[in-house]
């Protein structure tokens, strides 16, 4: 059963210097959380666990396999070079509020279709009932 379930899984691996996005909550309601970081990895404590450095200089230990650590900063293509990696992260960080795991309201304006009066709907077949459900009169 279980070679089934793992079938496309991965272990995570994370390293010293890596650097991982936290997902944290960031008010007392479940769906609310937003990305901290990145932060830098100091030091693996144990097989999941890892110390992490943040922005401000505090350190934290955090679970991986818990879903508030994101590593998918140093999973980005090997296409893309030093810089646009930076570019791309900058530019993930500066619009952080689309690029967004969590749902939102869309704030959009509504769509309106205009119909003349000489519009009349189309006029479908009926649907056929087989010969064997209908009623014999």
């Amino acid at each position: 059963m279980t070679s089934n379930y793992n079938v496309r899984s991965r272990e995570k691996s994370l390293s010293v210097g890596d650097e991982v996005l936290i997902l944290m909550p960031s008010s007392t309601h479940k769906l609310l959380n937003t990305r901290i970081g990145p932060a830098k990895v100091v030091k693996l404590t144990r097989p999941h666990s890892c110390l992490v450095q943040m922005e401000n200089g505090n350190t934290r230990e955090l679970h991986e396999t818990q879903p508030n650590i994101d590593i998918e900063l140093n999973q980005m293509p090997d296409v893309l070079h030093a810089q646009q990696k930076y570019q791309l992260r900058n530019l993930l960080q500066r619009y952080e509020d689309i690029f967004q795991n969590r749902t939102g309201k869309a704030k959009v304006k509504g769509y309106s279709v205009k119909v003349t009066a000489d519009n009349s709907s189309k006029r479908l077949q009926p649907y056929r009932v087989p010969i064997a459900l209908q009623k014999k009169s």
